[in-house]
C-alpha cells in the first residue's frame, strides 16, 4: 500500500471512531440516527415543495387569502390647458354677448350698419350661436343698399352650392349660382374691392340659353326614336298579359323560362301602351308589362322602363325621381348600354350633377363604357357632349373639341346639331368664320328633320335678308 492509499485509509478510521463517538455521546443508536436522518429528509422535501410551510415564512397573522394584484386604471383624461387665444376668447365672451344683444337691438331698428354687426356675429358665433341661414337673412335684406351685404350673401350661396358647410350647415340658404353671382356683380359694380377681386379670379359661366338650351328640351326627339319595330296591341291582350304573369310574380309562383319566352311579347305589349301604339297611352300598364319584361330578361326593357318614367314624369312632376330609380338602382344599375348611359346623363342633369352628367355622355357618345362602338353611338349624346365641352360645363372648357362632335353628330343627321353648328355658322360664333351658306345649308337640313328652331331661325335669316 502506497502513502496516498495508508492516508485516505486513516482519514476514514478517524471519521467512523467520530461518527461512533458522537451517538456514544448522545446516547442514541445507528438505527435510532438513521430514522432521524430520514425525518429530516423528508421534512427538507416537504419545505422545498412548499416554501409557505418554512418556519421562517410563518406568521402569526390569520391565514387569509392574498389579494389579487390591482389592476391599473387608465389614467383620467386631461384636457389641454386653453391657448392663449382662446383664453382672450373667454374672458371677451361675456362682452361679446352684451355687443351681439346692442347690435340686435339696432337693427331692429332699421340701422344698417347694426344689421351687419348682428349679421357678422351669427356668421361667426361670436356672442350667439353660429347660424348662416340668419346671417344670409340678415345680409339679403340689406344687400341692394349694402356691398357689403351684397357680397356676404353672395359668399354664403356659394358655399352652400358647393355644400362647403355640410348639409345642416346650409339649411334654409338657396344654393342658386346665378343669385349669388347678381349679388357679387352688384358689390363690384359700387367698388367693394372683394368683390371685384373675386370676379377677377372666378368669372361667372353663362350659358348661351339661347343657342344651348338644357338636353332635357331636346329628348322627346330621342324617344321618338325608339318608338319603331311595335306592334299593334289591345287592351284585352294587355291585361291578359299582366293577369297571368302579374299574379304568379305577386305570389312566388313565377316560372322564369317560361316569362323568358314571351318576353318579346311583353316588352312588345308595354311599348304598345308606352307610346300608344293600336292602344291610348297608359303608363300604369306600360310599368307592369315592362317589369315583367325586365324579369323575363328581354333586351332593352331597362331602357324603356326609363322613357316610361320620363315621360311619367313629365304628365307627373311627383314621379321626377322615377327616372334615376330605374337606371340607377333598377336592373340596369350596372348596365353599361349607350342609351342607359344616356338616361343616367339625363337624370344627372335633372340633380345639375353636371361633371356626373359629362362623363355619362362621354360613355354614351362613344358607343359604351370600356368598349367603345362608334355604331352604338347615341347622336343626341355627342351632341349635348359638345355643348358641355363648348361651354365648359361640368369639367375644362374645350371649345376645339366640341366643334369635332358637333360636325360628327351632324354628320349623322342628328338634326340638334345641325341646327346649332348651322347657328354658329350664321354668326361666327366661338372662332368659327361666318358661313352664311353652310348655315343655311345646315338649318335646311335640321327644319326638315322637323327641328322647331330651325324653322325659325331661316324664316329670320329670310327676313333680315329681305331688309337688306
Amino acid at each position: 500500500m502506497n502513502l496516498f492509499s495508508r492516508s485516505i485509509t486513516v482519514c476514514m478510521c478517524l471519521v467512523l471512531c467520530g461518527s461512533i463517538a458522537g451517538l456514544a455521546q448522545k446516547g442514541e443508536t445507528q438505527d435510532e440516527h438513521d430514522k432521524q436522518i430520514k425525518a429530516d429528509t423528508e421534512r427538507n422535501t416537504k419545505y422545498h415543495n412548499n416554501a409557505d410551510d418554512y418556519p421562517a415564512n410563518k406568521s402569526s397573522a390569520p391565514n387569509v387569502p392574498t389579494p389579487p394584484a390591482r389592476i391599473p386604471l387608465t389614467p383620467k383624461y386631461t384636457p389641454p390647458a386653453p391657448t392663449e387665444n382662446e383664453r382672450r376668447v373667454e374672458a371677451a365672451r361675456p362682452g361679446m354677448e352684451a355687443d351681439f344683444r346692442e347690435a340686435a337691438a339696432k337693427a331692429n331698428r332699421g340701422d344698417v350698419s347694426a344689421i351687419l354687426d348682428t349679421a357678422r356675429h351669427y356668421r361667426t358665433g361670436y356672442g350667439v350661436a353660429p347660424s348662416r341661414a340668419k346671417a344670409y337673412g340678415l345680409y339679403a335684406s340689406i344687400a341692394d343698399r349694402d356691398s357689403e351685404a351684397a357680397f356676404q350673401a353672395a359668399d354664403i350661396i356659394f358655399d352652400a352650392a358647393h355644400d362647403i358647410n355640410g348639409p345642416a350647415g346650409n339649411t334654409g340658404i338657396p344654393t342658386d349660382e346665378t343669385l349669388a353671382y347678381t349679388l357679387m356683380n352688384r358689390s363690384a359694380a359700387n367698388g367693394y374691392k372683394p368683390a371685384i377681386d373675386y370676379l377677377k379670379y372666378h368669372p361667372q359661366h353663362i350659358r348661351n340659353t339661347a343657342l344651348f338650351p338644357p338636353m332635357e328640351a331636346y329628348v322627346g326627339g330621342v324617344i321618338e326614336g325608339r318608338r319603331g319595330d311595335i306592334s299593334p296591341t289591345t287592351v284585352q291582350q294587355s291585361d291578359a298579359l299582366i293577369a297571368q304573369y302579374g299574379k304568379q310574380k305577386k305570389d312566388g309562383s313565377l316560372d322564369r323560362d317560361k316569362l323568358a319566352k314571351h318576353s318579346r311579347e311583353l316588352m312588345n305589349a308595354g311599348k304598345a301602351n308606352l307610346y300608344g301604339v293600336g292602344v291610348p297611352v297608359d303608363l300604369q300598364r306600360a310599368y307592369q308589362l315592362l317589369n315583367l319584361a325586365s324579369a323575363g330578361g328581354a333586351p332593352g326593357a331597362d331602357e324603356q322602363l326609363g322613357w316610361a318614367a320620363w315621360i311619367g314624369k313629365k304628365s307627373e312632376p311627383e314621379r321626377a325621381h322615377d327616372l334615376c330609380y330605374v337606371v340607377y338602382e333598377g336592373q340596369g344599375q350596372y348596365d353599361t348600354q349607350p342609351m342607359l348611359d344616356y338616361q343616367r346623363a339625363l337624370c344627372s342633369s335633372l340633380r345639375n350633377a353636371r361633371t356626373e352628367q359629362r362623363t355619362r355622355l362621354e360613355y354614351a357618345a362613344s358607343g359604351g363604357m370600356g368598349y367603345p362602338n362608334a355604331a352604338r353611338a347615341v347622336p343626341q349624346a355627342i351632341t349635348d357632349l359638345a355643348v358641355m365641352q363648348m361651354e365648359g360645363e361640368g369639367g375644362r372648357s374645350e371649345v376645339a373639341e366640341g366643334l369635332v362632335n358637333l360636325r360628327r353628330a351632324s354628320d349623322t343627321g342628328e338634326r340638334n346639331a345641325q341646327y346649332l353648328l348651322g347657328r354658329i355658322y350664321a354668326e361666327g360664333n366661338y372662332g368659327v368664320p361666318k358661313d352664311p351658306a353652310k348655315a343655311a345649308q345646315l338649318l335646311q337640313a335640321a327644319a326638315n328633320a322637323g327641328q322647331a328652331g330651325a324653322k325659325e331661325y331661316l324664316e329670320k335669316m329670310g327676313a333680315v335678308a329681305k331688309s337688306n
